[in-house]
């Protein structure tokens, strides 16, 4: 796998809100990535401690672009507290 390839930050075109409940998220990757899931939840929903574990609920991202070079895979979540903590699973 190329790591090199997968490109988000958590702004601009890669996490935004659509509207008052959803926020899409894109991420960017080469054309040798398979599958991409998305770990999310709300990030007090254990406590705010450090010390205990955070797991999240998985999603899996489609592809909603194909670009010559690369993959744009999106997911569109609706937070139930308004705040989220989430990160990539690529195969």
């Amino acid at each position: 796998m190329n790591i090199e390839g997968i490109i988000h930050r958590c702004a601009y075109t890669d996490c935004y809100a659509r509207n008052e409940n959803e926020l899409v998220i894109n991420i960017r990757t080469n054309k040798d990535i398979t599958a991409v899931n998305l770990i999310y939840e709300d990030p007090y929903i254990n406590g705010a401690s450090g010390r205990r574990p955070w797991c999240g609920k998985r999603a899996s991202m489609n592809v909603s672009m194909e670009l010559k070079n690369c993959l744009i895979w999106t997911l569109v979540v609706s937070p139930e507290f308004k705040r989220l903590q989430y990160y990539f699973e690529i195969i």
